[in-house]
């Protein structure tokens, strides 16, 4: 992959915003954004609306109210029931396994 398609140390709703410009001044489009948060990709997804730009498809992730309100996809990893079982498993006595499935919400 080349390093000019990846935006890094992004965290926040304004890191999206930069990275959305980021990628609107690229020679050769994007398909979509990837973004490792859905207040992210709302940052980047705003870039493009905010200059006039053809709107960007947008993948985010955890399924917060920003995916929901701008009806871009994202990934839901199911965070709280995840570190509902962390605890369990970390205050348990018996080492078991269990599986929190991802789910990708299409929008």
């Amino acid at each position: 992959m080349d390093d000019e398609r990846l935006y890094t140390g992004a965290a926040t709703y304004e890191d999206g915003y930069h990275a959305g410009k980021y990628f609107a001044n690229q020679a050769s489009r994007v398909a979509a954004i990837f973004a490792n948060g859905d207040d992210i990709g709302a940052g980047a997804y705003q870039y493009f609306m905010d200059h006039g730009l053809a709107p960007i498809p947008v993948i985010g992730q955890e399924n917060l109210l920003t995916s929901r309100l701008l009806k871009f996809s994202t990934i839901d990893h199911h965070l709280e029931s995840l570190g509902q079982s962390a605890f369990r498993l970390a205050i348990g006595k018996t080492r078991t396994h269990e599986l929190i499935k991802s789910e990708f919400i299409p929008r």
